[in-house]
């Protein structure tokens, strides 16, 4: 990015691969994410499978939530092309097929040497994921292990445990049952010209799997009880950046933005943070140009007071909760009390859960806990597994 005497700046664009490009995600981007296009006009590209509801499996016991206006899961493919399009549209210049090698400071700026050439910047803003190489090339150092996921994609719907149509199924029975920190997922979505179903499995990773197979034999086995063959299926891997708070995001001269930040680590969900991030950017940018001050010192201020920041610094907070030490008892409130699972989904919709919201959470966890406590009191031999 160079900076002009008039108030417009020339944006480049770097991909890699060629739009449009395959992208290994459930697609699953929230309501709030949506509102983020909304206000900068772009919501007519949040195309896909509206998201319905939400069930909550762990247990032999299921709840189901159906609640309006969730949000939609949309293929990546297509929707990071429209926005590469879009962004076109506005002047930016993309340059396809083309991979940054190294990045150099200069007085001024940058000297960015591509597959293609070199290009002088005055910012540099990394928004190549987990994968990309600026946060290495920039020597911010990485903070936390990766989480990792397998997924795979079926045509149709079904089947799907029986779960009502246009609902996210979360099978928490990976974390309650075989120790591992995430979920397995069924996700109508739409794939390359028909209907169909994202499947896979989501680990944090806060603790290393102690066998690196268990992951994918986690997924093979709830592929199996679905009648799925995994034979016939392309089971693809991806590891993703979670969020830590605190974490480094900025030098003079450049920013990270999106999961080159982090994720929120309980959901693995990073499209809408990361619309959050660029329309943040944005602002960071232009101040940046206006005052002519680009250290950006504020960056790390501008996350942590952002609704983006917050979102994420819960859900930071909750994680080891969700998946730690606790997890039974965590997952058992979820399936078991409404007001538990219709707050989570409040929150993970873009609501703010206040302190009496999150208190009346805090009473029907104690109530649920002292029931199951008395249940297990009065059943002899019975061992609580949470």
């Amino acid at each position: 990015m160079s900076e002009a005497r008039t108030r417009s700046l020339n944006v480049a664009l770097f991909e890699r691969r060629r739009h449009p490009r395959e992208k290994f995600c459930g697609g699953a981007l929230s309501a709030w994410g949506i509102d983020v296009l909304a206000r900068v006009g772009l919501d007519d590209i949040a195309v896909g499978t509206p998201i319905e509801g939400i069930a909550v499996r762990a247990n032999g016991a299921t709840a189901v939530a159906r609640p309006t206006g969730l949000g939609v899961v949309v293929r990546r493919s297509v929707f990071d092309h429209a926005l590469a399009q879009r962004a076109c549209a506005l002047g930016a210049m993309l340059h396809e097929d083309t991979t940054v090698e190294s990045v150099l400071r200069e007085r001024e700026g940058w000297r960015i040497q591509t597959t293609r050439g070199e290009v002088m910047a005055r910012i540099i803003v990394g928004a190549d994921g987990a994968a990309g190489g600026t946060r290495r090339m920039l020597g911010i150092r990485e903070t936390a292990r990766h989480a990792r996921l397998y997924l795979v994609e079926t045509p149709g719907e079904s089947p799907r445990n029986d779960t009502p149509p246009g609902t996210l199924l979360f099978d928490l029975d990976v974390t309650v049952r075989e120790g591992l920190e995430g979920y397995y997922w069924d996700f109508p979505a739409p794939l390359d010209g028909v209907a169909g179903t994202s499947r896979g499995i989501y680990h944090w990773n806060a603790t290393p799997i102690r066998d690196a197979a268990s992951l994918k034999t986690a997924l093979l086995r709830r592929l199996a009880e679905r009648q799925i063959l995994p034979s016939a299926q392309r089971i693809k891997a991806h590891s993703i950046r979670p969020f830590v708070v605190g974490a480094q995001a900025s030098i003079p001269g450049a920013i990270l933005v999106g999961e080159a930040v982090g994720i929120d680590p309980v959901t693995g969900e990073g499209i809408a943070h990361a619309l959050a991030f660029g329309a943040l950017a944005a602002t960071a940018l232009r101040d940046a140009f206006d005052g002519g001050d680009f250290t950006f010192a504020s960056w790390a201020h501008r996350i942590a007071t952002s609704f983006v920041g917050g979102h994420l610094r819960q859900a930071a907070t909750m994680a080891p909760w969700v998946y730690g030490p606790h997890a039974g008892s965590f997952i058992d409130c979820l399936t078991h009390s409404p007001t538990v699972l219709s707050t989570g989904l409040r929150w993970y919709r873009g609501e703010i859960i206040d302190r009496a919201a999150r208190a009346r959470v805090v009473t029907s966890s104690a109530a649920r806990w002292i029931s199951r406590t008395r249940a297990a009191s009065a059943a002899p031999g019975r061992v609580d597994a949470a």
